[in-house]
């Protein structure tokens, strides 16, 4: 037999409305986001008794839409009117001397992401029906141009130059970076949309509403 203790992760804060917008977990912070406002829960059970276990990150001027850990604790922010980072161990120090927790501007008015993912330096986000690639070493912004609705799901292939996408309307594209073009394009065949995504290597899993997973190499 196989025994699992369950516990609450999260109890609402008055800082967090019922249904968050966005969420994320690491090996230690589990992050909410509603409306402007980022909660982030402490996971760690060797927890500093002296730090609250829960911070509230205010940033955003406008409503978060998705965030994402780049490590266990350094966390992307994104709404539409701000791309943000922060350290999270950072932020509670903050929190316990009194302060409010800072962060760093990654990126300015790059719109609503639906899906973001970072590989070496290179970050990805789709917005809309573009893919934004932003360089933080190269301090570069580069688009991808090409599906006709939604990009839901991005990432970098095994080939590290090449770049997979999928769109709302199930269609699949694959892009060369060098040439900053899509050099083939696939209609993926599901009569139910796609809500969850995995690239594992050059094999793409995807999960569809109506409980069936796919799988495409």
């Amino acid at each position: 037999y196989l025994r699992m203790d369950i516990k609450v992760l999260h109890r609402p804060s008055s800082t967090l409305n019922r249904y968050p917008s966005a969420i994320a977990v690491s090996s230690e912070y589990l992050a909410l986001a509603s409306g402007c406002l980022v909660t982030v829960t402490c996971l760690s059970r060797e927890n500093d008794q002296n730090k609250d276990s829960e911070v509230t990150l205010s940033g955003h001027a406008d409503a978060v839409t998705y965030v994402y850990f780049t490590s266990p604790s350094m966390l992307l922010t994104c709404s539409a009117d701000a791309l943000l980072s922060w350290n999270l161990d950072a932020a509670r120090n903050a929190a316990a001397a009194g302060r409010n927790p800072t962060s760093v501007f990654v990126g300015v008015g790059l719109g609503e992401a639906a899906f973001i993912k970072t590989h070496d330096q290179i970050i990805l986000m789709a917005v809309k029906s573009d893919i934004i690639l932003l360089d933080t070493l190269k301090e570069t912004t580069r688009y991808l141009e090409g599906h006709a609705s939604r990009v839901m799901f991005c990432d970098v292939m095994n080939q590290t130059n090449r770049i997979l996408s999928v769109s709302s309307d199930n269609n699949m594209k694959v892009w060369c970076l060098d040439e900053r073009r899509a050099i083939a394009q696939f209609h993926l065949l599901t009569s139910a949309p796609f809500s969850s995504f995995f690239l594992d290597t050059d094999t793409l899993y995807l999960g569809s509403t109506d409980g069936q997973l796919h799988m495409y190499e």
